[in-house]
């Protein structure tokens, strides 16, 4: 059985996490994250966080199971949870159409929010609609 944190050193574990993620250190940063959640399963900002940082390190299937964990857990802002799953889903993980739906339920959170344009998703959904032949030529055009 491996030893967990005092309840109240996982405070100090976050900011530890935001720290090395500010310093660009997104592995080490995710690995205290997961402390953090060890620590304290019931936080959902704190999933979070683990998600974001797992993103940065470039684990996208992490980072979405963090992402699903601070959904189940109600965490403040679902929208910018969406939001990244959205991106990671598009832009990593070649999966257009669950980021169309990721994207329609963060604007269904919050239709205000800012950031749930993705023109790079939008630009992916066109891009594929052009026949193959078309996309051939658009790609010797641009080499030229």
């Amino acid at each position: 059985m491996s030893a967990r944190p005092p309840d109240h050193s996982w405070r100090e574990l976050g900011a530890a996490g935001a720290r090395a993620l500010g310093e660009g250190r997104a592995s080490e940063a995710a690995a205290l994250f997961a402390q953090v959640v060890a620590a304290r399963p019931d936080h959902a900002d704190s999933w979070f966080n683990l998600g974001y940082a797992r993103r940065q390190a470039r684990d996208y299937r992490g980072a979405l199971a963090a992402y699903d964990r601070a959904l189940e857990l109600g965490v403040a802002g679902p929208e910018a949870v969406r939001v990244n799953r959205a991106l990671i889903l598009s832009d990593h993980l070649d999966r257009v159409e669950a980021a169309a739906h990721e994207r329609a339920r963060a604007r269904d959170t919050a239709p205000r929010f800012v950031h749930t344009g993705f023109p790079l998703a939008e630009l992916i959904e066109l891009f594929r609609a052009i026949p193959s032949d078309s996309r051939k030529l658009c790609y010797s055009s641009a080499s030229d």
